[in-house]
């Protein structure tokens, strides 16, 4: 698993009964593609990358 040059690395499990992932960014309204594989329900581990924009003061946004 690459974690370098990222705050957080995690996976998560996600059951997908419809046999779609969709993800949106509610800030901007972005919808992703279906990161499902050719539609297909059932199980999957979903690996999430997060890091902080650089920013003068706290942390406040992310990536």
């Amino acid at each position: 698993m690459e974690t370098r040059g990222w705050d957080e690395v995690v996976e998560v499990g996600y059951h997908s009964p419809t046999g779609e992932i969709v993800l949106t960014d509610g800030l901007s309204g972005i919808t992703l593609p279906d990161l499902s594989l050719n539609g297909r329900s059932g199980r999957y581990r979903i690996r999430v990358h997060y890091a902080w924009f650089p920013w003068k003061g706290e942390k406040q946004a992310g990536q």
